[in-house]
């Protein structure tokens, strides 16, 4: 398999390529690794075995971090003035979702922060606004659990009611007394484990 990255290379020096190389080689195992500077641009080309792209995304987007170290957010969006139509969709919900993607983000109230440019961000949001209408039309899910199913539904396009079914059936998701359905852990490892629950990383 051959995966392609690419991010803005601002500030990179020739010394710090040959540290992302480094930390590359050790963090992404491959039969095949190149990193290339094509402007403001660097390309990271990574071939070998075949591996979840979110498992390899966060693998470069962490040795792009580490070796860049930080910088600025380039978008600011408050999430209710992007999404008008959507039903309180969490700000922290976003931005998992762009950091699944790939880009640095932050949630503070309803506002996202983010390394990612305002088109991706929107293009992620209202993507994920259709899954979380989905979701809220399931008055038993609590908020942590909404959110769980929402992430995996995101991740993988599966429909809601099937990752809620996976979620319960493999104990992710609990049933309470009172007939509520939670999420056995915090959201985001719940949204991971129902995504390796159907098979997807």
């Amino acid at each position: 398999m051959r995966y392609e990255f690419v991010a803005s290379s601002r500030g990179l020096s020739a010394e710090d390529l040959e540290r992302l190389i480094e930390r590359l080689s050790w963090s992404v195992p491959s039969e095949g690794l190149r990193v290339e500077l094509k402007g403001d641009k660097v390309r990271v080309l990574v071939e070998g075995p075949a591996r979840p792209i979110d498992y390899v995304r966060l693998a470069v987007q962490s040795a792009l971090s580490e070796v860049m170290g930080p910088r600025p957010y380039r978008t600011e969006v408050r999430v209710r003035d992007l999404l008008p139509q959507a039903n309180s969709m969490p700000a922290d919900l976003l931005a998992e979702a762009l950091r699944r993607r790939g880009f640095g983000s932050e949630a503070q109230d309803d506002v996202v922060r983010t390394h990612a440019p305002l088109d991706v961000v929107k293009e992620v949001a209202f993507a994920l606004v259709k899954v979380w209408n989905e979701v809220i039309t399931h008055k038993e899910l609590s908020r942590s659990a909404r959110k769980a199913v929402a992430l995996a539904s995101f991740m993988t396009s599966r429909p809601v009611s099937e990752l809620i079914e996976v979620g319960v059936r493999e104990g992710v998701l609990s049933k309470s007394k009172a007939n509520k359905v939670l999420a056995v852990t915090d959201w985001v490892s719940a949204a991971d484990r129902i995504r390796r629950s159907v098979g997807l990383g």
